[in-house]
């Protein structure tokens, strides 16, 4: 099921591919049963247009930020995928600055809510790659570990030591590319942030329950957790290039999302991925419906 060659957007699951011999599940969703095998899918899925998020590593605020994503259990089971998209984001910084950006912005978030303790040495890594344009962001949390020979070895940034606070972002596998955002500079929403430097990327950390208390489907029952947000904004110049100028277009952009292991070494592993019409509404149901699409599993490092 090659779901970038659809030319059209049905409003359906997407099936994908557990990643385990011979398992196929089969739920049904909105009349049509959807047999998930075989194939690698995850929806991004469109915000209300007064709904704008802010990247502070939080479901909330505002409230209702991450109501209408799609959500999916990682592969690991112990992590929440959600993923969602708007359009003229007005972006709020930490300063309480706001800005609108023009065109589509896509929104991840992983909720590690089955790791319960906080640690220096915490992250994720999201890749995004669009024909020949790809880009990876490591994104920390907490403080700067001390000793990164715990972790860095298994993180593939090729650094022998970094201040792992903010996150680094590489266009094209390139390290002389690298963006090392900091806390305390310009982000989104501020006046001087410009999303080129950061080829259209930007992620924050935290570390809460707010899954939980904005009873967000999937949210691991309460303990705080690792949280992590992303946002990869379309107008961007290296999105600009890749699409010919028209940004992600819904229903017609497919992007490619690699997922990577740290800790095991698992070689990478491509995602087929589609940004859904506005057309298609996340109607809450049972939690077999999370199964819709594939988790990104984008595990924190350890030690």
């Amino acid at each position: 099921m090659n779901r970038s060659r659809e030319p059209f957007c049905p409003p359906w699951a997407h099936g994908f591919n557990l990643n385990r011999t011979a398992i196929s599940i089969a739920v049904m969703a909105m009349g049509s049963l959807c047999t998930i095998a075989d194939a690698q899918d995850v929806d991004w899925w469109p915000m209300l247009p007064n709904v704008n998020p802010v990247l502070d590593g939080q479901a909330a605020p505002p409230v209702g930020e991450w109501d209408r994503a799609d959500y999916v259990l990682n592969r690991q089971g112990d992590g929440t995928f959600r993923a969602q998209w708007q359009r003229n984001w007005i972006a709020t910084s930490a300063s309480l600055n706001q800005v609108q950006y023009p065109g589509v912005t896509l929104f991840d978030m992983h909720d590690l809510w089955g790791y319960l303790t906080s640690d220096t040495a915490d992250y994720n890594t999201f890749e995004y790659t669009l024909g020949a344009t790809s880009v990876r962001g490591w994104v920390f949390a907490n403080d700067d570990e001390p000793d990164d020979s715990s972790w860095i070895g298994n993180s593939e940034l090729g650094y022998t030591s970094v201040d792992d606070r903010g996150f680094i972002v590489r266009l094209n596998g390139n390290s002389a590319t690298d963006f090392h955002w900091l806390p305390g500079m310009p982000e989104p929403g501020d006046p001087l942030w410009n999303w080129d430097s950061s080829y259209g990327f930007f992620g924050r950390a935290g570390f809460n329950n707010s899954t939980f208390t904005e009873a967000l489907p999937l949210n691991g029952g309460g303990p705080p957790g690792e949280v992590y947000e992303v946002a990869l904004f379309g107008g961007a110049q290296v999105w600009l290039n890749a699409t010919g100028g028209s940004g992600f277009t819904p229903c017609s952009t497919t992007i490619d999302v690699i997922v990577l292991d740290p800790k095991s070494g698992q070689p990478p592993m491509p995602l087929e991925t589609k940004i859904f019409g506005p057309g298609h509404v996340n109607i809450p149901a049972p939690s077999a419906l999370a199964l819709f699409g594939l988790a990104i599993a984008l595990r924190r490092r350890r030690r």
